[in-house]
């Protein structure tokens, strides 16, 4: 028999950085919950460009809200950092408090 998974809600994420990043998605646990790689908007022209549509599960056990999420760049250094996230949120990597930038590849 499977287990059911249930939707509690949805972010919404942009990745409106020149970086490729991932965003990790937190439940108020600190439990990581999902992540996506996304990439940097750059790579799309402006009237294609829409956030990409995340889903999140829920647990009839506790509250899993607000969430954090956590941009990290590709070699997993922090680029930016939103805390107290609701459900139907559009989060965007530039509007959460962060150092905005992504170590280059040492020679």
């Amino acid at each position: 028999m499977g287990v059911d998974v249930l939707f509690a809600g949805r972010l919404f994420l942009e990745n409106d950085s020149p970086f490729v990043l991932t965003a990790v998605v937190q439940a108020s646990s600190g439990e990581v919950i999902a992540q996506q790689t996304i990439l940097p908007a750059g790579n799309r022209l402006e009237s294609e460009r829409s956030p990409t549509s995340l889903d999140l599960p829920s647990s009839p056990q506790q509250s899993m809200t607000p969430y954090t999420v956590v941009w990290q760049c590709a070699g997993g250094a922090y680029f930016s950092i939103c805390r107290n996230v609701n459900s139907g949120d559009y989060i965007r990597a530039t509007l959460c408090p962060g150092n905005y930038n992504c170590p280059g590849k040492r020679k």
